[in-house]
């Protein structure tokens, strides 16, 4: 027959377990609690998308205590304000509190960032544009490897005749909310170098990712391209999306 100390250990043991099992169980609820309070605020915290996805990594007695690690953050398809579609939208927050009574966000410690746009969205962006006073047709735009942008397309002057013309440069970061194709190294054909065509399509692409037309304050550190889509990367102000989280409620 088992002793008293023994019985008193397993009972012990089982209570704790039984603790352990409540607080991961309950951890669990309440992750998606937040998980689904976090992406039902990004709409109007960051932008429109065709869906979003967010992920909480934590430990469940943490969970419980309405505090979180690491929060992901994915959407598909989001809208940026100059009427660009973003491929894709990747956020990391850190160190996120949320008031799980009140099932308000109480406190986002850091927040980064990855944008992707594909050269085919970027195409739809720029097709039939065109400065005024100008036909263009047949306009296609490319992202390259090694960090470069090409443009091509026709310019059809006043006699009807079809010139075709390309204007190619490396894409960087100009400053913290911009990027600019290095005009220092672009290399144009088919129409001049200080005529409404190239500066046109310069500025055009350049402010279809300008950061300043963003809800919430985006730093820019980094631009990079491949074959087929160019991704920035930074910070986002944690206190402003802190903010507009909380009037999205």
């Amino acid at each position: 027959m088992p002793s008293i100390n023994t019985i008193r250990r397993t009972a012990l043991l089982a209570g704790a377990c039984a603790v352990a099992l409540g607080a991961a169980a309950c951890g669990r609820v309440i992750n998606r609690t937040a998980e689904r309070k976090i992406r039902e605020a990004l709409p109007a915290a960051i932008a429109p998308a065709r869906a979003y996805r967010v992920h909480v990594e934590n430990a469940p007695l943490r969970s419980v205590a309405g505090k979180f690690a690491d929060v992901t953050i994915d959407g598909d398809d989001v809208q940026f304000p100059s009427g660009l579609l973003m491929d894709s939208l990747h956020v990391e927050l850190k160190d996120v509190e949320i008031d799980t009574k009140r099932r308000t966000v109480r406190k986002i410690g850091d927040a980064r960032f990855e944008i992707t746009v594909s050269d085919a969205n970027l195409d739809r962006y720029l097709a039939g544009a065109a400065p005024a006073g100008e036909t263009i047709r047949k306009t296609r735009l490319t992202f390259a490897d090694n960090n470069s942008v090409t443009v091509t397309g026709e310019r059809v002057t006043l006699l009807n005749v079809a010139v075709p013309f390309r204007l190619t440069g490396p894409v960087r970061a100009a400053n913290s909310t911009r990027i600019e194709i290095d005009p220092r190294r672009l290399v144009v054909a088919g129409i001049p170098l200080s005529g409404g065509v190239l500066s046109f399509f310069k500025s055009r692409i350049e402010s279809s990712v300008d950061l300043r037309s963003v809800p919430v304050p985006m730093s820019l550190a980094s631009v990079t391209t491949k074959r087929g889509s160019m991704t920035m990367s930074g910070s986002i102000d944690a206190a402003a999306l802190l903010a507009r989280a909380q009037s999205a409620k």
